[in-house]
């Protein structure tokens, strides 16, 4: 069965989100996307925000198991899609101890960007990967 995405109850999921990724809040262009499955749950989130120049950042909370293939497919689409979010490059910020997120993102086509410092004292590094639409 394909995959379906929904953007439908936004605070909920961008609450879901927050918790499952760590962060501190979004911006006030932050939208969205649930991964549904057959069973009407929603599997992972992405939340799209900062957008600015055709490039947004994308934040990536799978609930329970490891993100499937065909999900980062699938919000790849949405970001690059002309009538979706029409996109030319997403940028992903990943915690350093986030391998298997990171690994996610290496396999679906992003590329390693730099390394991000921490800013606050006891903070961790951050891996940040990129994609673009070509």
């Amino acid at each position: 069965m394909p995959l379906k995405l929904t953007k439908a109850n936004q605070d909920a999921m961008l609450e879901a989100a927050m918790n499952l990724t760590g962060a501190p809040g979004w911006h006030k262009d932050a939208i969205a996307f649930g991964a549904m499955e057959d069973s009407g749950e929603v599997s992972c989130i992405a939340v799209f925000q900062n957008f600015a120049g055709g490039v947004a950042e994308v934040h990536l909370a799978p609930i329970g198991a490891p993100m499937r293939p065909e999900v980062l497919d699938g919000y790849k689409q949405l970001a690059f899609h002309p009538k979706m979010l029409d996109l030319k490059a997403i940028n992903a910020t990943l915690p350093e101890r986030n391998i298997a997120g990171q690994v996610a993102c290496l396999q679906a086509g992003f590329a390693f960007e730099y390394r991000k410092r921490p800013s606050v004292t006891g903070g961790e590094d951050a891996i940040v990967l990129s994609l673009t639409a070509d």
